[in-house]
């Protein structure tokens, strides 16, 4: 019996972008609604809001662009400035030792910045982590099934990052070689319509007008750096 991660890979095959990409992205968007619609007053929401010290930048920027989500990022917000202020009191009330120095021991303020540390990592990219292997194992047992294989090689392809992930996961020979050989594919067709793009820009060109290779060089930008927003600094 297929998973839903199989039937959502070959839907995203037909659209533009990697589709490893395009399906973390549609996953961190639906994490972010559910966490402010449905969890902003969950007391273990809070504290695991506290010790990661929100969200990572990426996905706090994302959460401020959620459609009716500003009283949940206010309330989570003020959770993390809580717990910040309160550090901030209780390290005012000391007083630096000059011994710290003396014996090269850490000072106050690197001991305090180590406290302000997040003790975890940001729930939404420890969500997205989850659903990225789980794509990367469907995709390692199903690619050289015939109809995952016509998707792929119909499709844009991997960005560089997915695709060396999908060589990490990949088992069998079979599924290396399907993989090898329709992204080799797809990144020759990608490098001729950049250089057509190249000769079209070109004031001298005065052949056909510009088409689909005129956003060339922005598909060829995820395709070795990956979506936007789809790899922040936590998930590297």
């Amino acid at each position: 019996m297929k998973t839903l991660n199989y039937y959502d890979l070959l839907d995203a095959f037909k659209l533009s972008g990697c589709p490893i990409c395009r399906l973390l992205k549609s996953d961190a968007h639906r994490f972010l609604d559910t966490l402010l619609y449905e969890f902003v007053v969950d007391r273990t929401i809070q504290a695991e809001f506290r010790k990661s010290r929100g969200l990572c930048n990426v996905h706090a920027w994302h959460m401020t662009e959620m459609r009716g989500g500003n009283v949940g990022t206010a309330i989570l917000c003020q959770v993390v400035l809580d717990e910040v202020s309160t550090l901030l009191s209780s390290a005012s009330k000391k007083t630096a030792s000059p011994l710290n120095r003396l014996f090269g021991q850490q000072t106050e303020g690197a001991l305090l910045a180590e406290r302000l540390e997040p003790a975890e990592h940001c729930m939404c990219c420890v969500a997205v982590n989850a659903s990225e292997k789980r794509y990367l194992e469907t995709l390692s047992e199903s690619l050289d099934e015939p109809n995952v294989r016509t998707a792929f090689t119909a499709s844009a392809g991997f960005c560089l990052p997915h695709f060396r992930m999908l060589l990490k996961e990949s088992q069998r020979d079979e599924v290396r070689a399907v993989l090898i050989e329709g992204q080799a594919a797809i990144w020759k067709a990608l490098i001729a319509e950049l250089e057509l793009f190249r000769y079209k820009v070109d004031p001298r060109w005065d052949g056909d007008p510009m088409g689909p290779e005129g956003n060339s060089w922005v598909r060829a930008t995820e395709m070795i750096a990956g979506g936007e927003r789809v790899f922040p600094s936590q998930r590297e």
